[in-house]
């Protein structure tokens, strides 16, 4: 199994499992690492491929945020039928996908998010990018590797598909505007530098959310992709500690 491949842990039945959601145009290998630690602290882990992802760019054009969305509910109503537990990780895109679970499922416990994409980009940013797929170019370049560590590559598209991110920023405003539906509690990390998503979509779930739930840690070091960055180890160790037990030791 490549790290671009779904990596599930091999007993779920019953456990305290962990559903991990990438980012756009990247893959499991982003968060892998992550997941691994989770295992080695007792948790179970599913990390999806979500539609589209890890294999070519090309496989992204006939896909959009609903089918990622789908795909997450799919293996989430699964997890959620055979797990004493689960709860919620999503990196960048994938922070969108678990707030929107939130917002519509019942029954998930914590979720950690890690530079989420929450607040929609301004309509002429929206504007230029349907103006540039309308004059015949389907791509613009990647978003991938956004990160502080010398050789820490992300495993992902050098690309970026103009119809399907557009469909991703469609998505946005109506997740924004149903964040007071969110009651579970958040763990919030947040580059201090990053070139990717706006410090302002954290500011936006921050202040959306009941802060007696929600918890958010600055990473000082870090850039968009964290979990490949100077502070994995302390978002491994931090999250690990709050989905076992709500608690976080700063």
């Amino acid at each position: 199994m490549g790290e671009m491949d779904a990596y599930f842990s091999g007993h779920l039945e019953g456990r305290h499992a962990v559903l991990m959601i990438h980012g756009f145009t990247g893959s499991p290998h982003s968060i892998l690492g992550t997941a691994k630690y989770f295992e080695a602290n007792g948790l179970s882990v599913a990390v999806p491929l979500l539609p589209g992802h890890g294999t070519a760019v090309e496989d992204l054009f006939d896909k959009s945020f609903d089918d990622w969305y789908a795909a997450a509910v799919d293996v989430a109503l699964a997890l959620l039928t055979k797990c004493a537990r689960v709860d919620l990780f999503g990196l960048s895109m994938g922070g969108a996908i678990v707030l929107k679970l939130l917002e519509r499922i019942n029954g998930f416990g914590r979720a950690v998010l890690v530079n989420p994409l929450v607040e929609p980009p301004a309509a002429s940013f929206t504007t230029l990018l349907r103006s540039i797929l309308e004059s015949g170019f389907t791509t613009v370049p990647g978003i991938s590797s956004d990160i502080a560590k010398p050789d820490s590559p992300e495993l992902a598209y050098t690309q970026t598909p103009i119809s399907a991110a557009l469909s991703m920023f469609d998505a946005l405003p109506e997740i924004a505007d149903h964040l007071d539906v969110v009651k579970n509690q958040i763990l919030l990390f947040s580059s201090k530098q990053d070139h990717v998503v706006p410090v302002t979509s954290g500011d936006l779930l921050a202040g959306s959310l009941d802060s007696a739930k929600l918890t958010r840690v600055w990473l000082e070091r870090s850039y968009h992709v964290a979990t490949l960055d100077y502070d994995a180890d302390l978002i491994n160790e931090l999250s690990a500690a709050f989905l076992s037990c709500g608690e976080v030791s700063i």
